[in-house]
């Protein structure tokens, strides 16, 4: 399937997208090995990626049989990631201060005041970085 029809059934396959993935819990696992967030919203489920095009590091995660969008990874989150993006590296400081710079995981759900200001940032980043895909 070429990247247009594939963008196109994405894109349908998550009309409203921006109100449902608020209402869900997310959980947010890094991997310190190998410097990847992988985050999903709901319980992790069997999908494929699709790389953002402004982001070169990040990645859609979509369901298999739906296009569902699932969640996403960040590779490279510390030496990549962080390093261009001075927003995203203050935003992540305080889970790295308080979760160490070891591997760690997390739940956030809704009404998170410690996670907060992370959950809104990534809302932030996905619904931005693909508006062709992730329209209200």
């Amino acid at each position: 399937m070429d990247e247009k029809r594939l963008r196109s059934k994405v894109r349908a396959a998550n009309r409203g997208w921006p109100a449902a993935v608020k209402k869900k819990n997310w959980q947010l696992d890094y991997d310190s090995g190998a410097d990847m967030l992988y985050g999903s919203f709901g319980p992790p489920q069997e999908a494929y990626s699709l790389e953002l095009e402004n982001y070169p590091s990040v990645y859609l995660r979509l369901r298999l049989e739906s296009n569902e969008i699932v969640g996403f990874d960040i590779l490279t989150l510390k030496k990549g990631f962080l390093r261009r993006n001075k927003r995203a590296a203050e935003v992540f400081q305080p889970i790295f201060d308080s979760l160490g710079e070891g591997d760690w995981f997390v739940r956030t759900g809704p009404g998170s005041k410690a996670k907060g200001a992370l959950r809104s940032f990534l809302f932030e980043l996905l619904t931005q970085s693909a508006p062709d895909l992730v329209a209200a």
